[in-house]
């Protein structure tokens, strides 16, 4: 097996007084024409070895068949209704569903919030959802390509339309509604233009609002 190249840098930087060398600090940019032709070349060897293994078609079905089984979620309160999170076993993402009660729910409930609605290719999903004390209301986050960087959304539980609220680079903190579900508290950074998965730049200044 022949491994593509990983060029070294001549990066070296002083810290606390002793030198220290990053010869691969080029790849902290993943949008560089050196990084994503150095990925591409590593995928080709990593796929060539393993369509080699004579067991990858048998490792490919077990998964395939525990992955396809339906699932659910824990149903939540919501204002005198239920949410509840489930996947038929063929969905990429999980799909988000109400109902007025639990014999509704556990009969499929409607659709309040599908994933596939953000990304075509299935990689967007609502790792959260946060519904408002008076069950009007949910604040849900959308996350692209598995990102920790999440964008906040806000859609009725009646009609199931979005308001015009976004907020854009929140990350590791869910809204806190207000008592009234007049809006809510969030914490978020600083609009940079993108919320990919792989953003290397620094998280920089929060802050906490309210919205809604």
């Amino acid at each position: 097996m022949r491994y593509p190249h990983s060029g070294r840098g001549p990066v070296i930087e002083m810290l606390h007084g002793v030198e220290v060398a990053d010869p691969y600090r080029w790849l902290e940019d993943p949008d560089s024409v050196q990084t994503r032709q150095w990925g591409a070349a590593q995928n080709a060897v990593t796929e060539e070895y393993l369509a080699g293994l004579a067991s990858r078609r048998w490792f490919h079905e077990q998964v395939s068949a525990i992955l396809g089984v339906p699932r659910a979620g824990v149903p939540r309160a919501c204002g005198g209704r239920y949410l509840l999170d489930r996947n038929d076993g063929s969905q990429d993402q999980d799909l988000v569903t109400v109902a007025d009660d639990l014999t509704a729910l556990a009969a499929g409930g409607r659709v309040l919030i599908d994933p596939a609605e953000f990304s075509a290719d299935g990689t967007a999903s609502v790792p959260a959802v946060t519904p408002s004390p008076d069950g009007r209301w949910v604040a849900y986050q959308v996350s692209e390509a598995g990102s920790d960087w999440t964008r906040v959304r806000v859609r009725s539980v009646d009609s199931g339309a979005d308001t015009a609220d976004v907020v854009s680079y929140t990350k590791f903190v869910d809204p806190e509604w207000l008592p009234d579900s007049s809006g809510f508290l969030y914490r978020t950074y600083r609009e940079r233009g993108r919320a990919a998965g792989d953003d290397p730049t620094a998280l920089g200044t929060a802050s906490s609002r309210t919205g809604g």
